[in-house]
């Protein structure tokens, strides 16, 4: 703790001093510290080292769930779709505790990941959503894991068509609606998406998997 303390403030000397005086074998505990730290230092090949004698699959859901973020880290440094798979293992690990300070932690490094792992599709869609709204600051308006009322199949139509560039006048010309009817469907799909607007109501259909 006291290491990890000391690279949190950009200490990296004096973490590094921690983990060396420490006594005993190697823990998966010590081992994703060295990690953390040579992540910082900017070296990944010393932390994919660090956690070889550790596979993360072989540990205590914590011990997978913190192995995985940082092989997902170090991953990414070299190949992003490897990166999103081992993110998805550690999502999946965490999702059915509800664990989430291990990603928030390293939120720096994780949120754009997270938000590909979203965009391209997650089994836990909810849990990863949620981890990416408390990354950004938006934790205080849920997404919830599904519709409470379902969008009618005219509403799904003007949905897909609010995913691109036309405009209300268009659409409605595209479906053979008047304007005031686009205006209606899409005041529906805002308030069924609870949506502020076009680009947030597009953005939560495709975290819900409409789009």
């Amino acid at each position: 703790m006291q290491a990890e303390l000391l690279r949190r403030s950009g200490d990296l000397q004096q973490a590094a001093d921690v983990l060396t005086r420490l006594r005993g074998p190697a823990t998966p505990h010590t081992a994703h510290a060295l990690a953390r730290l040579h992540l910082a230092g900017g070296d990944p090949a010393a932390a994919e080292q660090s956690l070889a004698p550790f596979p993360p699959e072989l540990g205590t859901i914590r011990q997978r769930v913190d192995g995985g973020i940082l092989c997902t880290l170090i991953a990414a440094e070299r190949d992003q779709g490897a990166a999103l798979h081992l993110l998805e293992d550690a999502l999946l690990a965490a999702a059915p505790l509800g664990m989430r300070r291990p990603f928030l932690v390293e939120a720096a490094g994780l949120q754009t990941l997270l938000a590909d792992r979203v965009e391209a599709g997650t089994a836990v869609a909810a849990f990863a959503v949620d981890l990416l709204r408390r990354m950004s600051g938006q934790h205080d308006r849920p997404l919830p894991a599904s519709l409470v009322e379902a969008l009618t199949e005219r509403e799904q139509v003007v949905l897909r068509y609010l995913a691109s560039t036309l405009s209300n006048a268009e659409i409605a010309a595209q479906l053979y609606l008047s304007v005031n009817t686009v205006k209606t469907h899409q005041r529906m799909i805002y308030r069924k998406l609870d949506a502020a607007g076009r680009r947030d109501a597009v953005s939560r259909a495709k975290q819900l998997g409409l789009l």
